[in-house]
């Protein structure tokens, strides 16, 4: 790998950067091959690339604000800690690429591909080895602020972190995509999620439908086949999930606001330290699932199955509120049995009803009760 400080390589590189010019001005010749060099640290501000040929080339902490990659084919290149301000990356076919820690705000990423790149033989680019296999792009804390996506195919593509606020996601593909730590209630557009949708608007219910069927197809075939349903640290508000099958999905610090889970089947669900506000669990089997730590206000558990589920011989596994917190929240005819009540704080009210449900005494006591407020 030559020194990308050296006169001779900046020279090369300029005169390979004025032919394209030429090029794009006249069409005669071809466009410039910058593939698997190392730029990182360039500035490069406004500079036109469209169409160009740049695949595994490192742009880390490069300077690109308002360049134009508009076309291009930059496949496993490296943008990590870039500034990309309104750059133009329409078009472009970034897969596998690397943009963590990147300021894409405003940038225009209209129709660019993001989606898993297949390796065939391990290789060399100028910050890092890759091995042989699919190759995930990932944007990992960056910031998308106001970006355009619309129809861009992010493909599981790793989010994680990413600030949206203000980005239309009109049609973009998040099929598999990683969305850890992820507000999309500020995004325009819904995007597509397996064939439902995420995003402003209703477009939550459809994507949590959608990840329950793939969830529901991956249990039924033993993992064969569709995708089992792992998310942490997203937000549903006003959705229904009503008897849908989450049966061993993991929902870890979820955010959950008026989600109706009328008679879904929740059987050893991991909602561990996730926040459940006005949601209704009427009817619904919640045996073995684990509501540790979690947050249950104003919520609605009515004739629901709170038991625990025997998982192989000899063995139990119990539904779990330890260290919970319940506040107005129902247990009318909910079968409460065998369930773990250590270190929960629960209001009166909560706690009447948990005992009009026949949860017994000594369970009870266990609980922390809140005095009723003055």
């Amino acid at each position: 790998m030559q020194n990308n400080t050296t006169d001779a390589f900046r020279a090369k590189i300029r005169d390979k950067l004025i032919a394209h010019q030429t090029y794009l001005k006249t069409e005669r010749g071809r466009p410039a091959d910058l593939t698997n060099l190392d730029l990182s640290g360039w500035r490069l501000p406004r500079m036109v690339l469209r169409r160009a040929n740049m695949q595994a080339v490192c742009f880390a902490e490069a300077d690109l604000t308002e360049a134009d990659f508009s076309g291009a084919t930059l496949v496993l290149s490296d943008f990590s800690d870039a500034v990309l301000r309104g750059a133009d990356l329409r078009g472009a076919d970034l897969r596998g690429a690397r943009f963590d820690g990147a300021d894409l705000s405003g940038a225009r990423l209209d129709g660019a591909d993001f989606g898993p790149f297949s390796v065939e033989s391990a290789f060399e680019t100028p910050r890092r080895t890759l091995s042989e296999g699919a190759q995930n792009a990932s944007m990992r804390d960056a910031s998308l602020r106001d970006a355009s996506m619309v129809s861009a195919r992010l493909v599981g593509c790793d989010l994680s972190g990413c600030d949206l606020a203000g980005a239309n996601i009109e049609g973009a593909d998040l099929a598999e995509a990683v969305l850890v730590d992820v507000d999309l209630s500020e995004t325009v557009g819904d995007a597509v999620v397996g064939g439902g949708s995420a995003g402003h608007g209703g477009g939550a219910a459809a994507d949590l439908a959608a990840l329950a069927a793939k969830h529901a197809t991956h249990v039924k075939t033993n993992g064969a086949d569709g995708a089992s349903l792992s998310v942490k640290r997203r937000r549903f508000k006003d959705v229904s999930a009503a008897e849908l099958d989450l049966r061993g999905a993991r929902f870890v610090e979820c955010d959950f606001t008026n989600v109706d889970f009328s008679g879904a089947q929740l059987d050893q669900t991991d909602f561990r330290k996730s926040t459940f506000q006005s949601c209704v669990f009427a009817k619904a089997s919640l045996r073995g699932a684990s509501l540790r730590a979690t947050t249950i206000v104003e919520c609605d558990f009515t004739a629901a199955l709170v038991d625990a589920l025997g998982v192989s011989e000899g063995a139990r596994s119990k539904t779990s509120f330890e260290g919970a917190s319940i506040r107005e929240t129902r247990f009318d005819d909910a079968t409460i049995r065998d369930c773990v009540l250590d270190r929960v704080t629960i209001c009166a009210v909560s706690a009447r009803s948990m005992a009009q449900a026949g949860v017994p005494p000594l369970l009870l006591r266990r609980m922390t009760i809140e005095a009723a407020a003055a």
